[in-house]
């Protein structure tokens, strides 16, 4: 377990330093063997803070030094940002030194006060918003120390995102680093781990739902998918449930809308349209929303359970719209009858659905579909169809990607 930490922070520390495409992919190929290792929740969530804060301490030395060397590419607002710096960093060292105190973390109120320093676009509003975070904190012994850090923090992050603005006055280490920056900060937002990490030529990029939904090159669809495929056999199970859970959404949204802006030679059927529509209300929380207000039910919640999965039946094989109202009608009812069971009926009527509509706009469609999007199509029904849930192996990952079987 030990040597595993250090194969990790060995890797991290080469990801870090690699001055050209070479050493880091090199140092890519490093930590997906380290990842591969049995290193705990907590080590791999220590590795991504201190990725993180080694990344933003660059980042700011990087911007630093570049308005230093050159003032008449730095506007005044971050001028008066860089100017606040030393100052904020000598009240958190005092602060430090200071005896403990029963400290409680800064509230939300005024967490949200730190996002009005993203709309100070002039020195004298900059000036304006820290003193009155300045007096805000004062007035707040409790929460200062944690204050004037996350102060601290948010004055170099709107010093780096104005850094960022410019890439085509960065060499290739500095895009390397911020890419890699942008990447790890989307981690730390979304809990994801190192192994949801994707480079490719100098670009660092999260395998997120998002992410995988908004690929249009098959080629580097395929390699995310990879990516992920191996991502699934080491992270947190739980996360893992939420995380496909949530690219099975995203995919059905971006493949049917897709599908259905494609050409057409025929109007799509009212059924279809129907059917649409219940997607749409699940997107919206139609199924929890029946749970919560629905008055109490006539049968056991077992009973109710049955009749909802059968009511799923039902609107997968109906082409009738009267029919496929009742069933939608009945459906609701008899999963509210369960609402213990709310979430679980919510995501098997969005996959039934979500499948019939899908192949049957697929059968209509007479345009051109994006390979990528068939690609996610046939994500899609794997993870659902798979005998063994959450997982792709490599025949079925063969098969999503290029569509065709062994």
């Amino acid at each position: 377990m030990k040597n595993a930490a250090l194969n990790l922070n060995l890797a991290v520390d080469k990801l870090i330093n690699a001055q050209n495409d070479f050493e880091a992919r090199v140092a890519m190929t490093l930590l997906k063997d380290a990842l591969r290792e049995e290193n705990t929740d907590d080590e791999r969530l220590d590795i991504n803070m201190e990725l993180v804060n080694t990344l933003r301490f660059k980042a700011f030395s990087m911007a630093k030094e570049h308005y230093i060397a050159y003032p008449d590419t730095c506007p005044a607002y971050v001028s008066a940002l860089i100017n606040a710096v030393p100052l904020l960093q000598r009240r958190c060292a005092e602060l430090e030194v200071l005896p403990d105190i029963d400290e409680s973390p800064s509230p939300r109120e005024f967490l949200h006060l730190l996002d009005k320093l993203s709309g100070c676009w002039t020195p004298e509003a900059v000036s304006a918003f820290l003193n009155e975070m300045t007096e805000n904190l004062e007035a707040h012994p409790e929460y200062q120390k944690d204050g004037y850090n996350r102060l601290l923090s948010t004055v170099k992050c709107e010093v780096i995102a104005a850094y960022m603005e410019n890439p085509e006055e960065h060499g290739w280490r500095e895009r390397y680093l911020l890419s890699l920056l942008c990447a790890m900060e989307e981690s730390v937002h979304h809990c994801y781990s190192l192994n949801f990490l994707y480079y490719e030529n100098g670009v660092f990029q999260m395998v997120s739902p998002e992410n995988l939904v908004e690929e249009r090159d098959i080629g580097r669809l395929a390699r995310k998918l990879e990516v992920l495929q191996e991502a699934m056999g080491s992270v947190n199970p739980y996360f893992l449930e939420a995380y496909l859970n949530q690219l099975a959404w995203a995919i059905s949204k971006t493949v049917v809308d897709t599908l259905v802006n494609a050409d057409n030679e025929e109007a799509l059927p009212e059924h279809l349209i129907t059917l649409m529509d219940y997607l749409e209300e699940m997107d919206c929380g139609a199924v929890e929303e029946a749970a919560e207000n629905e008055e109490p039910a006539e049968y056991s919640p077992l009973k109710n359970l049955l009749n909802a999965q059968a009511m799923l039946r039902n609107l997968c094989i109906h082409e009738s719209v009267e029919y496929l109202e009742n069933d939608w009608a009945e459906f609701l009812s008899s999963a509210a009858g369960c609402p213990a069971c709310a979430e679980l009926l919510s995501e098997q009527a969005h996959a039934a659905l979500s499948i019939r509509v899908m192949t049957e706009l697929m059968t209509r469609c007479s345009g051109a579909v994006p390979e990528t999007k068939l690609c996610l199509a046939r994500l899609f029904f794997a993870l659902y169809i798979s005998p063994v849930t959450n997982t792709l192996d490599d025949d079925v990952l063969k098969w999503v990607i290029s569509g065709e079987a062994e």
